[in-house]
């Protein structure tokens, strides 16, 4: 992915999804987010992705998320997310969730001013 995809992918993840982002995104069930190099990554089992099997998956990386409606953008794509974030408790969800999100709008701006 060139510099100029990754910063048109930034301004993509900027705003919410529109209903036909997520009408044929892969979904990942289940699903939980590592930090890998530099950047967050989900990782989980993916169903329905145009180019890799139904199975594991280690997407690119990570910059927008919504816990409450369920939808991930990555670097190179729209996913959505079935409801077990794997290893987080139930009642943990939430406030992770607004948090990461948090974080990820804080990456983003970053990138963009670089």
């Amino acid at each position: 992915m060139t510099r100029a995809e990754f910063l048109a992918a930034i301004e993509i993840a900027s705003r919410p999804p529109a209903p036909q982002d997520l009408k044929d995104a892969p979904m990942i069930e289940p699903w939980w987010v590592e930090l890998d190099d530099q950047f967050l990554h989900l990782h989980g089992l993916v169903q329905g992705h145009p180019l890799l099997p139904d199975g594991p998956v280690n997407t690119s990386p990570l910059l927008a998320f919504d816990l409450e409606v369920r939808w991930a953008r990555t670097a190179s794509r729209w996913y959505r997310l079935g409801p077990t974030w794997q290893g987080m408790a139930p009642q943990e969800q939430s406030s992770a969730g607004q948090s990461l999100s948090d974080g990820l709008r804080q990456l983003r701006a970053q990138l963009r001013s670089h």
